[in-house]
């Protein structure tokens, strides 16, 4: 496996960041990856929440099994199987002025 990792630092508080990370509306906005949800247990991400997205890769419309490990105050961890598989990991901390927050998505 690979990992690319980011930081960076938002006014917003950890609470709010790991609001927009675990709407699916919102995520679809900011994904690297443009996708549709086709399935979803519940309205919004959650720890152990189970589902289905889909998007185009490489020119191909590809779907993913997505498995929500954790969505907490400490940040949100999910895998991702399908054609390939990612495991990704958003980290917030509250800073001085709102969050640090640290990706990491791992193929």
């Amino acid at each position: 496996m690979r990992t690319w990792t980011a930081t960076t630092t938002t006014a917003a508080r950890p609470q709010d960041v790991l609001a927009v990370l675990t709407d699916p509306d919102a995520a679809a906005e900011w994904a690297p990856v443009p996708f549709d949800v086709d399935e979803l247990e519940g309205r919004r991400l959650a720890t152990g929440t189970r589902a289905r997205v889909s998007g185009r890769l490489a020119g191909r419309r590809v779907g993913f099994d997505l498995e929500v490990h954790e969505a907490s105050d400490r940040g949100l961890t999910l895998a991702a199987d399908g054609p390939v598989g990612f495991d990704v990991a958003y980290e917030l901390a509250p800073v001085s002025g709102g969050s640090e927050v640290r990706a990491s998505v791992s193929v």
